[in-house]
């Protein structure tokens, strides 16, 4: 289970839910840092530094 803040290790699309059809919210790029808040399977939802909430894979996180 991931908890915490994760550092974003690739450019990666951040969806609206935790499904690859989910609308695509905006893309994030490599290095930024993003504050976990629940996880359903492969995808984390997680909380940007501006407060948005969405979901992303967790494939592209890397644990700091």
């Amino acid at each position: 289970i991931y908890t915490g803040e994760d550092t974003l290790s690739y450019t990666t699309l951040f969806r609206s839910g935790a499904v690859t059809s989910a609308r695509k919210m905006r893309t994030l790029h490599a290095g930024v840092t993003v504050e976990i808040s629940s996880e359903s399977g492969m995808w984390l939802q997680v909380i940007l530094p501006d407060g948005t909430s969405g979901w992303l894979e967790q494939t592209s996180l890397e644990k700091v």
